[in-house]
Parts: C-alpha cells; sequence; structure tokens
C-alpha cells in the first residue's frame, strides 16, 4: 500500500489527500508507516461494504465510467462510492480514471472535482472528466488541439478561370475560395465539395490539396491552432447559386483580373502562384493527392495525401501500394 500512499503525494491529487484522507486514513500527523497501515486497512473495508463504479477498460490501462449507471440520491453518496472507486483503481494501478458525466448530473461534478478531476473536455450535453492516477507526470493530451478548416479552389481549366466569393458581414471583404470547418469525421475533400455546393451551388470533384498552413492562436477558436487547407477542384456543373445568407458576391475570375484588384490574402495569393505552375505544367506536379488505404485496426481505413512519385528501383510506388495493402488485408482478415 504504499504504493497507493505515494500515488497520494503528487499535484493532481493533493487537494483530494486532504479530503480523501479524512474518510480513508483519518489524522495520521505525517507518519506515513502507521498511515499506510491505516490505509491497507481501511481500503480492504471501504471495498468489501461499498458498491464502486464499473467502466470500460482502454488499451492504456485506463478507465472509462459513465455516471449515468449512478441511483444515488445525494453528492455524499456519489462521494463515498467514488472514494471507494478510487481505492480499488489505485489498488489495481490504473493510469487513469474517465468519468463521463450528463448535464442533468451536472452536480456530481464538484464533488469529483474535490477528488482531483479535471475537465478535459464538453459537447453538447456530455461533459469528460479525467484523473491522472500514477505519480509520474500526467500523459494526458489537451483535447482538440487543432480544428481543420478546408476551401476549395475551382479552376476553370479551359478559361484559366477560378472560382472566389465575397463574404457577407465582412467590414473588409476580400476575395477568397470558397470554404469552411471540416464536420466530426468528414474528409478534406468531402469538405471542399460540401461548402462549395453551400456556399456556390456549383457541384466541384475533388483532385488534390494545392497548399495548407498552420495557424496558432486563431480568433474565435477558444485558444486552439487552426490547420487551413486549399483544395484543387474541378467543377461539374457552372450555374452559380450563391447562398444569400453568407455570400454577398461569387463569380468566376481570370487570375491577373483576380490579383490587379488588390483584395487577397496572402494566402490567396499564394495559391494562385500555384494554379499558374500547374496550368502551365500540369496539376500533376501540383497537387498532393489521395489515396484510400486500410488501417491496422481491424474495419478501418484511412486517407493518405502524398504527391504521386514513380520508383527508380523495383516496383512503382503504386504497384508497392498494391502489396501492402493485400498484406495488410490477409493480417487483418
Amino acid at each position: 500500500m504504499n504504493k497507493v500512499l505515494s500515488s497520494f503525494r503528487f499535484q493532481s491529487v493533493q487537494a483530494t489527500l486532504c479530503h480523501f484522507s479524512r474518510g480513508l486514513l483519518g489524522s495520521f500527523d505525517g507518519n506515513v508507516r502507521q498511515a499506510s497501515l491505516y490505509c491497507q486497512e481501511a481500503v480492504a473495508r471501504q471495498l468489501e461494504e461499498c458498491p464502486t463504479l464499473h467502466g470500460r477498460y482502454d488499451r492504456y490501462n485506463g478507465i472509462h465510467v459513465d455516471l449515468e449507471q449512478l441511483d444515488v440520491r445525494s453528492q455524499r453518496g456519489f462521494s463515498t462510492i467514488l472514494r471507494a472507486s478510487l481505492c480499488q483503481w489505485l489498488a489495481e494501478k490504473r493510469c487513469a480514471a474517465w468519468l463521463q458525466v450528463r448535464i442533468e448530473n451536472s452536480s456530481l461534478i464538484a464533488e469529483a472535482a474535490k477528488f482531483g478531476f479535471r475537465f478535459h473536455h464538453a459537447e453538447g450535453s456530455t461533459a469528460m472528466l479525467y484523473m491522472w492516477l500514477r505519480t509520474d507526470e500526467c500523459k494526458i493530451h489537451p483535447f482538440a488541439t487543432h480544428q481543420v478548416g478546408v476551401a476549395g479552389c475551382v479552376v476553370n481549366s479551359e478559361t484559366s478561370q477560378v472560382l472566389v466569393v465575397k463574404d457577407k458581414g465582412q467590414p473588409h471583404p476580400l476575395w477568397k475560395f470558397p470554404g469552411g470547418v471540416a464536420d466530426l469525421g468528414e474528409d478534406i475533400g468531402t469538405t471542399a465539395e460540401r461548402e462549395i455546393l453551400e456556399e456556390t451551388g456549383l457541384e466541384t470533384e475533388f483532385k488534390g490539396i494545392l497548399a495548407f498552413r498552420q495557424q496558432h492562436n486563431q480568433p474565435g477558436t477558444f485558444g486552439r491552432s487552426d490547420l487551413f487547407f486549399v483544395c484543387h477542384m474541378s467543377p461539374l456543373t457552372f450555374d452559380l447559386r450563391p447562398c444569400e445568407v453568407e455570400i454577398a458576391e461569387c463569380q468566376w475570375m481570370d487570375l491577373d483580373e483576380l490579383e490587379q484588384t488588390g483584395l487577397l490574402s496572402a494566402m490567396t495569393h499564394h495559391v494562385l502562384e500555384m494554379v499558374r505552375y500547374g496550368l502551365r505544367n500540369g496539376f500533376r506536379r501540383v497537387n498532393i493527392a489521395c489515396e484510400d488505404r486500410p488501417s491496422i485496426y481491424r474495419g478501418k481505413r484511412y486517407q493518405v495525401y502524398s504527391r504521386p512519385i514513380k520508383s527508380s528501383k523495383g516496383p512503382s510506388a503504386d504497384c508497392m501500394h498494391d502489396i501492402v495493402d493485400a498484406s495488410i488485408d490477409k493480417l487483418l482478415s
């Protein structure tokens, strides 16, 4: 049980010790050996006499508990159950504990905080709390360090024009490519196709990524960083039907005409240079292409983005991809 006591002697649980020790250890006046004996006996009694929380274990030796399972009539009753559960998890040498709390049970959050639980993230009507149970530095990463924005540069190769819009409600609107924030679980190319359709009425096809940037402390992202991808898109329709709520202007423009307006961001100017090069030399030399590949996780796939190449030695890169894919499929079957 010395390891249990050592688990109490780090910052994330120091607040817990004052609260936890009253009911579990009593007053031990700095006598760690005596406290260890009290703790050992108290833990045994606590686990025998008090119900504990049940949950699922993750691959990192953590436990995830949905507090909807609780049927307690008071915060004090929850504290008793949580105290006993922490004893059990510490004895089992769990790394972390996670509590999922519905908004209607939000009064339980304050009680969990007394034991050292902290917010990890919240969404909709659910909050997720966590507590690091080991004595070393917490290995849990912050939630959602970035948001993903996607814009689509629709290029008409026959006329050498691109589709641009101006947003409504901007004091100094610039010409930009239609786009927005990716939905959860949405691929980059799908986001570009959806946003272009919503903002301009055009149906398009994703061809590749022209460029992307990373920006920290992006305004309006609550302290998160921003990844912004600009995609090369090919038009499938040409009838412009701009969104009346979001878009002030929407039109096809020649590259020179667009640059002469001076109403461009540095990112838009950079992408136009990429488009010029692609129109002259072929977009295969410019686009970062996308390929769908099987994941090492059973039943899942992912998209890999890279410049298409041909290997100078042995089979082509495409052929090697096929060999690897076949091997993974065989492994997972």
